[in-house]
Order: C-alpha cells, then structure tokens, then sequence
C-alpha cells in the first residue's frame, strides 16, 4: 500500500517539492481495497488548486502535469467552441459520457488566449447549458447511464442541489449575509455534467482549504454555520428569477479596464510575454 501511495505522488499528483504527502492515503486505501472510486472532492480540489498554481505568477505556469481533464470538460459544456464538432446531447444522458468519449480537438494557446479575451455574450442555451435542460442522469462507474424510475426523483433533487449559487457564508444574520464568498469548486461543476458525487459536500475548514484532509469531527460553531448558510440558500432558491447571461456594461468596463492596467493593450505582445 505504501509503495502505491509513493507511485500515486511520483506519476499522478506530483508536486514541485517530489514529496510523498499522506492527503493522498483515503485514495490509496480504496485503491488497495478494491473499492470502485468516483472523481471525488479529494481529487477535485486538486484540480481547483492547479489552476491557481498556473495563474497566480508571471508568465503563467502552463507546463504542470496533473490531471486537468475534468476543468477541459467542463469548459467545453459552456463554450461549444472547444467541443468535437456535431455532438448530440439527447435527454436522459449525462454529458460527461458524450463529452468524455468525444475525440478531442487541439486549439493553440493563442486561440484560447484571444478567444477569452474578447468573450463577452454567451447566448442563453450556452450559457444555461445546465439551467435549462432537464436534470442528466448521473453516470455510474466507468460512464454508465443510472436507470430506473426510482432513481428519478433522487437524481432531480441531487441535480437541483449542484446548480444552485455555492456562498461559503459566515457571519449570516437572519436572511441577510454579513459576510459572504461566492465561490465555483469543480466538485459542483462535475455534477452539472453527470458525474456523481459525495453530497452535501464535507464543510471545509480553513485551515485545511488546500489539501483533501477534513477534520474528523468539526466543532459545532461550524455546523450551526453550515446550516444557517443552507436556510439561507433554500429561501434564496425559492424566489422566483429572471435569467440573464449577458455582462452588464459596468462589468465589460471594469473587465476591459482591470485587463489593461495588468498586462498592456497589445493582445499578441501580452500573450507572447506570458506564454512564451
């Protein structure tokens, strides 16, 4: 088991550091175990960090070798641009397995560079690609469709629970928030695609927001917090709402003005400095 815990650091999560870290052990116990395993949280925030890895410095660290696939699918689901050209998405069929089994296609780093420069408008079936569809069912396994009619009302509830607004809040006051972070974790975003996973999602604590290590037993301040924060949530999710997806004029501005004063005017010069 230790030797896999070593081959799981060496070949599929390196690290700058070449360290063996332990937040890996839950995953090589389930391996070593036999147990089937989904795309959990653990790997999930994985991917969340990486991409904070490639964009916090300058020029953007590109050359990572982790497991990126599931931020690559997830944005082809909400940018056909990216996708396989001529797919089918028929109802009752989680886009995961369509878009997984997909050939993919190469795009150069300038093209994306360009393409999510200038993206302002996304139509509404773009944009509400998860919005406004029926509810996947969620693949089971090595991409198997669920079936049965029991599980439709459990996949209904499950999918609605993933689409809705995720605020980390704290210091919430009746129905206001004192304090609120609206946060995208790829464990929600891989359920709008059909992938089935552990909800609700375990309440993270600060001190171990980076790894996949939880406390066993949080202290009881965080589950009177969690609650508070679903309460909120579900009286949020009950009024009614009119669906926009276009960026408000306010938003291009500040947009235009904050990519400006960052990296220069010129998009081919910018992207060279960066990339290159």
């Amino acid at each position: 088991m230790y030797f896999l815990l070593y081959w799981l650091n060496k070949h599929i999560f390196p690290n700058k550091s070449k360290g063996v870290r332990v937040e890996w052990i839950p995953l090589v116990e389930v391996l070593h175990n036999f147990d089937d395993v989904a795309t959990g949280p653990f790997l999930l925030s994985h991917l969340y960090h990486l991409l904070f890895e490639m964009t916090r410095d300058e020029p953007f660290e590109t050359n990572l070798n982790r497991p990126i696939w599931m931020i690559q699918t997830w944005l082809q689901w909400y940018f056909p641009e990216f996708q396989t050209a001529n797919l089918e998405f028929p109802e009752g069929v989680a886009p995961a397995r369509i878009l997984a089994e997909a050939a993919p296609i190469d795009h150069s780093t300038f093209a994306c560079f360009y393409f999510f420069r200038v993206c302002r408008i996304r139509s509404d079936l773009e944009w509400g690609a998860s919005v406004l569809r029926r509810y996947p069912w969620f693949s089971d396994q090595v991409f198997q469709d669920a079936s049965g009619e029991d599980a439709t009302p459990f996949c209904r509830e499950k999918f609605i629970s993933c689409i809705q607004p995720r605020d980390l809040a704290w210091g919430v006051r009746g129905n206001r928030y004192d304090r609120g972070l609206e946060v995208y974790h790829p464990n929600f975003c891989s359920r709008q695609l059909g992938f089935r996973q552990a909800i609700p999602v375990p309440f993270f604590d600060s001190v171990h927001c980076g790894t996949s290590f939880r406390l066993p037993t949080p202290p009881e301040v965080t589950f009177r917090a969690a609650r508070r924060s679903l309460d909120v949530m579900n009286q949020a999710a009950r009024n009614s709402i009119i669906l926009n997806f276009e960026c408000a004029s306010l938003f291009s501005s500040w947009w235009e003005d904050k990519w400006t004063r960052k990296y220069g005017g010129d998009l081919k010069e910018t992207h060279d400095r960066i990339f290159n």
